[in-house]
C-alpha cells in the first residue's frame, strides 16, 4: 500500500472501497454493497473529470460491456413491459461496478496480492460458517448467503483464484500456503455444499488452467490432476457424497427432470418470440402464464436455471448475441493479456469467467447479484493494465 500517498482522495477512497469490497464479498452483502454503490459514483465522477482515467480502461472489454448494454437496452423497447426490463437493465448495470473498481483504484501489484488476500479470508470465514451449519443439520450448507448454489458459485472463483496464486514464484512461502489452506479448504466445503453443477465447473476450469500452463509449469497440471482424483476419491467412497454424484445421471431425479421442463418451455418461449424476446425481467410472468408444463412440480420459478436460455427468450437472438459477444471478448482480452505478459491475475479472471458461464449452463448465475459481482471484480483484476504491475 505505499502507492496511496501519491493518489489523489478520490483514488485513496477508491482503493479503500476496493479493501472494503474484497473483505465483505462473501460474508455481508450489505458491506459489499455500500462499497459498490460508493464506487460507482466515484467512477462516474472518475470517468467524466479524469482523462487518465478513461485510458486505464481495458478497450476491447469496455467496447464489449458498452455494446451489451445498448443492445440489451434496444431489445427492452420491444418488451410487453418496458419499464420494468428498464428498471432490471438498471439494476443489472450495478453488477458490473466491481469491474472498474479495481481498474481505476488499484495500481501495483502488491495492491493486487492484499485485495486477493483479503478475499481469500473473506471466503474463509464463510467456509467455517458453512461447516457450523453443518454441524448443526443444514444439509447443503449455504455460507452468509440464502441458497446452496450460490454459495457454491462464491467458492468456485475463490478456489480457483487459491490456487493459482499458490503456484506464483513472486509471493513469499507464508503467502503460498494461506493461498494453498484457502483452495484446499474452500474445496472441501464444496463437497460438503453439494453443488453437482459447480463440481462439474470448476474441475473443467482446472483442467483448462493445467492445459494453459503445461509447457511452462507442467509441475501444476500435476497438482491439479491429484486434486481432481482426491476429490473425486471423497465423492465415490463418502456414503453422503456419492449419493448426491449418482444424481447427476439419474433421469428421475426431480431437479434433473424439472430443468428438462424448464428448458423445453423456454424453447417454446423463443420459437414465439425469436428475434428481440418477451422482455428483461419478463421471463417468469410469461412461464407461468402460458408456458409451464403440466408436468411441472415448480411452476413459480423464476428461471430456466440456464443464462443462455435466459437471455434468448427475454432478449431474443439479438440480445443473445450480444450476451455471447461480451463474454467471448472478455475470455479473448484475458487470454490475450495471459499469454503476453504471463499474468497470474488475468489467468485467474479468464477461469473465473469460464466457471461462471459453465455454472450458468445448470442455474441463472446472471441474477445471483453475489455471484456476477465477485465474477466482475475479478475480471477487473485480471485486466488492470501492465504499467501498474510494479
Amino acid at each position: 500500500m505505499d502507492n496511496i500517498s501519491s493518489l489523489d482522495i478520490g483514488e485513496k477512497i477508491g482503493f479503500w472501497l476496493c479493501i472494503i469490497y474484497a473483505l465483505s464479498a462473501n460474508i455481508s452483502p450489505l458491506a459489499s454493497t455500500f462499497s459498490v454503490y460508493g464506487s460507482a459514483l466515484l467512477i462516474i465522477y472518475k470517468l467524466i473529470k479524469d482523462d487518465r482515467a478513461r485510458l486505464r480502461l481495458p478497450p476491447s472489454i469496455t467496447k464489449a460491456i458498452l455494446a451489451f448494454f445498448a443492445v440489451f437496452a434496444f431489445t427492452s423497447v420491444f418488451s410487453t413491459a418496458p419499464l420494468q426490463s428498464y428498471n432490471q437493465l438498471l439494476q443489472l448495470a450495478t453488477r458490473f461496478v466491481p469491474f472498474f473498481m479495481p481498474v481505476l483504484f488499484l495500481r501495483t501489484r502488491k495492491d493486487l496480492i492484499t485485495v486477493a488476500v483479503l478475499l481469500e479470508i473473506s471466503i474463509i470465514i464463510a467456509d467455517i460458517y458453512s461447516i457450523w451449519q453443518k454441524f448443526h443439520g443444514i444439509c447443503f450448507p449455504t455460507g452468509f448467503d440464502h441458497n446452496h448454489i450460490f454459495f457454491a458459485n462464491q467458492l468456485q472463483p475463490m478456489i480457483l483464484m487459491g490456487l493459482v496464486l499458490l503456484n506464483d514464484k513472486k509471493i513469499s512461502w507464508r503467502l503460498k500456503y494461506f493461498f494453498s489452506f484457502a483452495a484446499f479448504f474452500s474445496i472441501a466445503v464444496l463437497l460438503l455444499n453439494g453443488c453437482r453443477g459447480v463440481w462439474l465447473s470448476i474441475i473443467i476450469c482446472m483442467l483448462t488452467i493445467g492445459f494453459l500452463l503445461r509447457k511452462r509449469h507442467p509441475r501444476i497440471l500435476a497438482m491439479l490432476l491429484i486434486l481432481i482424483l482426491l476429490s473425486a476419491m471423497a465423492l465415490w467412497f463418502v456414503p453422503f457424497l456419492h449419493a448426491r454424484l449418482i444424481t447427476i445421471t439419474d433421469t428421475h431425479f426431480e431437479p434433473n427432470t424439472e430443468r428438462v421442463l424448464m428448458l423445453k418451455s423456454a424453447w417454446r418461449m423463443f420459437l414465439d418470440h425469436p428475434l428481440v424476446g418477451v422482455g428483461l425481467d419478463r421471463w417468469q410472468y410469461y412461464y407461468r402464464h402460458q408456458y409451464v408444463s403440466p408436468l411441472a412440480h415448480e411452476p413459480g420459478v423464476d428461471s430456466p436455471h440456464n443464462n443462455f436460455a435466459m437471455y434468448l427468450d427475454e432478449t431474443g437472438i439479438i440480445g443473445l448475441s450480444a450476451f455471447i459477444g461480451l463474454f467471448a471478448a472478455v475470455l479473448l482480452s484475458l487470454y490475450k493479456d495471459f499469454k503476453s505478459r504471463s499474468d497470474w491475475f488475468a489467468l485467474i479472471a479468464f477461469s473465473v469467467v469460464l466457471g461462471f458461464l459453465l455454472g450458468g449452463l445448470t442455474d441463472h448465475t446472471f441474477r445471483m447479484m453475489n455471484v456476477i459481482r465477485l465474477m466482475w471484480f475479478c475480471v477487473g483484476l485480471g485486466s488492470v493494465t501492465l504499467d501498474t504491475r510494479t
